[in-house]
């Protein structure tokens, strides 16, 4: 009968003990009794140096390690330490209260935190990685997918090679990446690298705190900057790119329209290609060229717009609409009959003849045209004296009336 037991016994291998006087833990204690050992009630260690300690513990393994109530231990060399934590797996370890570890070498470190797949990593209370080769570093942190990587508390990774690092990124989509606190990046290859960015669709990029790219290779390159659009690309810093193919790379710059393109710092470009350089510069409406420094286009080099429905200026440095240049151009208009006739009126008196030698007097009578203003004028000259001479005259033009005298004293 002993003899059947002792074969019995070799076939079936260790078994947990009751004989053994304490559960030396063989990984701390290099003189550990080979023997299964296990302490509390309905604890089972099964394995060599299979240890399990506490109420309903179970070690199944060699040098699996089994510590708190109700853990569990599946696996060569597995550790369970904690209220209910489960490892299952070659090297396997799961250590937290609820903690559970599925997979070889699969790590579990912190209360309720999970593992599921070979090499998967969660630490941190709450913290899960599925798949393998996942990794979840932080209170709350997930990673679903293949080498999926969330560092960070409540950090999320979902994808294969996706990335999350900072407190509360987010990257959804394979290879997706977002780094840096509250980061987001949704889409196949999406990027969003700085505190609060965000990046929307495939192949996104969002590169500095608070940039935004929204749109299928869409692109934010500064902080505060904003990318909307397919292909859109906002690089200076709190720049905005609007439209597909749109660009802004000046500081401050603004692009609205397809293909649009404001590379001045603090430049404008509104419509459909539309380009501002200069800086400061403003172009207005599809085609529009603003290449000037403080300048304001509608325009380009023959292709020239009006501005309608403008307002009559008030201010110095006002724009005129043409009904204040019409009148403007009326009053020069006036102005220059009343120089021409009066120029002419002028003329009309001079053409009067003088008195002539021996005579006494003289009346005669004018006439002058300038620029097709009409003056005739009439006067008289007289000797006076022997020694005085007076003359006086008048003139009429269309605009104007003219009249004059004048005396001189001879000797």
């Amino acid at each position: 009968m002993s003899v059947t037991l002792l074969l019995l016994a070799g076939i079936v291998g260790p078994f947990a003990s009751e004989a053994m006087a304490e559960c030396t833990d063989p990984r701390v204690d290099p003189i550990a009794d080979i023997r299964p050992c296990a302490e509390g009630d309905d604890a089972m260690a099964n394995g060599d140096w299979a240890r399990a300690k506490g109420f309903g513990a179970l070690a199944n393994g060699p040098e699996s390690y089994a510590e708190g109530e109700g853990a569990t231990a599946n696996g060569g060399v597995a550790v369970a330490k904690g209220e209910g934590a489960t490892a299952n797996g070659a090297m396997s370890d799961a250590e937290g209260n609820g903690a559970t570890a599925n997979g070889r070498s699969s790590k579990a470190l912190g209360d309720g935190a999970t593992a599921n797949g070979k090499d998967s990593d969660a630490e941190g209370d709450g913290a899960t990685a599925n798949g393998k080769n996942s990794k979840a570093l932080g209170d709350g942190a997930t990673s679903n997918g293949k080498d999926s990587d969330a560092e960070g508390d409540g950090a999320t990774a979902n994808g294969k090679n996706s990335k999350a690092l900072g407190d509360g990124a987010t990257s959804n989509g394979k290879h997706s990446d977002a780094e840096g606190d509250g980061a987001t990046a949704n889409g196949k290859n999406s990027k969003a690298l700085g505190d609060g960015s965000t990046s929307i669709g495939k192949n996104s990029d969002a590169e500095g705190d608070g940039a935004t790219s929204i749109g299928k290779d869409s692109k934010a390159l500064g902080d505060g900057s904003t990318g909307l659009g397919n292909q859109s690309n906002a690089s200076g810093d709190r720049s905005t790119a609007l439209g597909n193919q749109s660009n802004a790379s000046g500081n401050r710059s603004t692009s609205l329209g397809n293909q649009s393109n404001a590379s001045g710092d603090r430049s404008t470009a509104l419509g459909d290609q539309s380009r501002a350089s200069g800086q400061n510069s403003v172009a207005l409406g599809a085609g529009s060229v603003a290449d000037e420094a403080n300048t304001v286009s509608v325009g380009s080099s023959g292709h020239e717009r009006r501005i309608t429905n403008v307002a009559a200026g008030v201010h110095d440095t006002d724009a005129v609409n043409v009904s204040q240049l019409n009148s403007v151009r009326s009053q020069i208009s006036a102005v220059e009959r009343g120089a021409y006739s009066g120029l002419a009126a002028a003329t009309a008196l001079t053409m009067i003849p003088d008195v002539g030698d021996g005579k006494t007097l003289t009346v005669g009578v004018g006439t002058a045209n300038y620029k097709g203003y009409q003056a005739v004028a009439i006067g008289a000259t007289a000797h006076v004296t022997q020694n005085i001479k007076v003359r006086s005259g008048i003139s009429y033009s269309a605009d104007n009336m003219l009249w004059g005298a004048g005396m001189a004293y001879q000797w």
